[in-house]
């Protein structure tokens, strides 16, 4: 496609460069018309791919993203449908270039968000066809000139409202319209006032101005009421029925009045649009993963209003969450009270490692602890694991302490998506390579998908970006009949990716480009996909074609939740001499179950502190003994199965 600049001389320039205008896909539309009333008209474009370039003024445009759904429009017819001042749009969604398609057609109204002003002119001919078809019509003003035709047909087959209208932008005032009849005959109009609908018969007359005064919102609460005024000196027909200069509203809807000054012209105001208690339910929008691991947190972040009161007592725009649970928030309206829909928040575990049992087994420690997945660390900063395991077996000559960790990992979470079955017609013609174009918005696994084929071989599955590269690949044989394939694609963020079929080796395995796999055209509703994961939004060869690939099994990646490192403190504990010839500390039986006999040495001090210490060097009993005792009986019974160790304390000595 190109933009050419008229240099009217006869003469055009290709400005297409540099113009940011890029249209993909086939073009079969294409109009101009200023639908944010700037002054300056903008480019529609529909086909195989739909575009709304936003002119900037300065030979540039910018395109408009997200302005429709996700369907294509194939084509489209243009006008004021609720007669507010701004252009709709009423989008056909057939197949190129005439084929039905089982996607309904959509009315795009105009939101009027720029609020800038307009004129609109319609024409009755008297001398020329009644419709004014080839008129042309000047608007002047401090903008210069601007120029409209009336059409009875444009572009592709198509027929726009032959109303015509003009954006004004901030001006207020239209100096002039002069409108060149197919006839030859010329109307002048002088000094209109912006934001009207302008009626002119040919050689006869203008409409007068016809608008609504009201003072007060136009959105208001059950039981509040708004005057509505016509312009004085006229008779009236408003919308509703009602013949007088004003009128009350109190019912939502769209009011408009029609005056009549005894000529043939009439005017039409533009619509005063009343909305009667306004929805205002706020959204929760997640600034991150609402799954996550203990220690982590989640913004969630409120739509715009006036004050917050969040489910969890926060009362700020957002808040940060880190326990599971559903969140929502309500917020003040104009007539009530709005909360919003719950968001799910779901805090993932890791549990600490606990100690099951700590011995000495041939010279070396053995310390068993519970866990998943557990990394061991020699200090509690370290970054490499010295071993892995739920058992740690190491020697152990002095007092030392190991980390232990625990890592659970959560497998990412599962989504079925694409059309489920095939319904229709079973497989296209032989020369044709079907394939579905989805855009990837977060990482993925493509596990598998469901075929249909009746022609037994191998194929070639494909994910191609979208200038045609093969990205990922996987060589498949297919049976008759129904099959699951496993695909394993792990698939990155990307637009217009592709999943389909080697073309060349379908040629080398069945003489032709198809797969031999079965398509749909009936019943195909696109977009299929998973809200912030991937989206399935058309196919190569249109919106009523599905092709090959149903029912997607898709993964989200899986992550680990790393728990808080634990220190497990191991102390040697030996038997130092406390005086010449003296005994050393003795133990029977070893193992022991219930009582067990300490053989005690001499105490230098009249007193004495005997301690069974556990494996982490944690004392878990304690006696007193004296000078003179020989042994002393300790009892066992109750103490978990391990490993002990028996600490005195005679003075300073251990």
């Amino acid at each position: 496609s190109m933009l050419l600049e008229n240099d009217g001389a006869g003469h055009f320039t290709d400005i297409t460069a540099g113009s940011g205008i890029n249209i993909a896909g086939l073009p079969i539309q294409g109009v101009m018309r200023d639908f944010d009333n700037d002054g300056f008209v903008d480019l529609l474009v529909a086909g195989t791919r739909q575009h709304l370039f936003l002119n900037n003024g300065d030979r540039t445009f910018t395109e408009v993203q997200g302005a429709f759904s996700g369907n294509h429009m194939e084509s489209f017819a243009i006008g004021d449908l609720n007669h507010d001042g701004f252009l709709d749009i009423y989008g056909g969604y057939a197949q190129v270039y005439t084929t039905p398609s089982n996607i309904d057609d959509v009315i795009w109204l105009n939101d009027a968000a720029s609020g800038n002003n307009f004129i609109a002119v319609s024409l009755v001919g008297i001398e020329s066809n009644r419709n004014g078809i080839g008129a042309r019509i000047e608007a002047y003003g401090p903008w210069g000139l601007q120029v409209r035709e009336v059409r009875a047909g444009e572009s592709y087959g198509i027929m726009n409202s032959m109303t015509q209208h003009f954006g004004l932008g901030a001006h207020e005032m239209v100096d002039s319209l002069v409108i060149r009849w197919p006839s030859g005959n010329i109307d002048t109009v002088q000094n209109l006032t912006a934001n009207q609908f302008v009626t002119v018969i040919e050689n006869s007359c203008t409409s007068p101005a016809a608008y609504i005064d009201y003072e007060g919102s136009t959105v208001m609460c059950e039981g509040d009421i708004l005057p509505l005024f016509a312009p004085e000196g006229y008779t009236y027909v408003w919308s509703t029925g009602d013949t007088t200069q004003s009128i009350v509203a109190a019912e939502a809807g769209s009011y408009n009045v029609t005056v009549y000054n005894g000529s043939d012209c009439f005017g039409v105001s533009p619509s005063v649009i009343i909305t009667l208690n306004p929805d205002a339910t706020p959204s929760i929008t997640a600034e991150g993963e609402t799954r996550f691991c203990r220690g982590g947190s989640v913004i969630l972040l409120a739509s715009e209003a006036e004050s917050y009161f969040w489910s969890n007592g926060s009362t700020s725009l957002f808040t940060e969450v880190t326990e599971s649970g559903d969140y929502t928030v309500t917020t003040p309206g104009l007539c009530q009270e709005f909360t919003s829909e719950p968001i799910s928040v779901t805090v993932l575990e890791s549990l600490v490692p606990e100690v099951e049992s700590a011995n000495f087994v041939n010279g070396q420690a053995e310390i068993s602890v519970i866990g998943a997945n557990i990394q061991w660390y020699d200090s509690p900063d370290a970054t490499v694991p010295i071993a892995a395991g739920s058992l740690l077996a190491t020697p152990v000559d002095s007092d030392t302490a190991f980390y232990a960790e625990n890592i659970t990992l959560y497998p990412g979470e599962q989504f079925l998506t694409g059309m489920p079955s095939h319904q229709g017609g079973n497989y296209s013609g032989n020369q044709y390579n079907g394939a579905v174009i989805f855009d990837c918005l977060s990482p993925f696994t493509l596990q598998e998908v469901l075929v249909y084929t009746d022609t037994e071989g191998p194929r070639i599955i494909e994910l191609q970006d979208a200038n045609g590269n093969v990205l990922l690949s996987r060589q498949v044989d297919i049976s008759p009949g129904l099959q699951v394939l496993t695909l394993n694609f792990d698939i990155e963020p990307g637009t217009d990716l592709s999943l389909t079929t080697n073309t060349d080796f379908n040629l080398s395995q069945f003489g032709f480009e198809s797969a031999r796999l079965r398509r749909s055209d009936q019943n195909v509703n696109y977009p299929y996909g998973v809200e912030d994961v991937v989206e399935i939004k058309t196919s190569n060869l249109g919106n009523d074609r599905y092709y090959y690939f149903f029912n997607w099994k898709i993964q989200k990646p899986s992550f680990e939740c790393v728990s808080d490192r634990v220190e497990i403190a191991l102390m040697v504990v030996g038997t130092n001499d406390v005086a010449a010839g003296s005994s050393q500390l003795a133990v029977l039986p070893n193992p022991v179950s219930t009582l067990l006999e300490v053989k005690l040495p001499e105490l230098q001090q009249e007193a004495a502190a005997l301690k069974v210490l556990n494996a982490t060097a944690q004392s878990v009993q304690e006696y007193g003994v004296r000078r003179g005792d020989a042994h002393v009986q300790l009892d066992m019974e109750g103490l978990p199965a391990g490993l002990y160790f028996i600490q005195l304390m005679d003075g300073g000595v251990q």
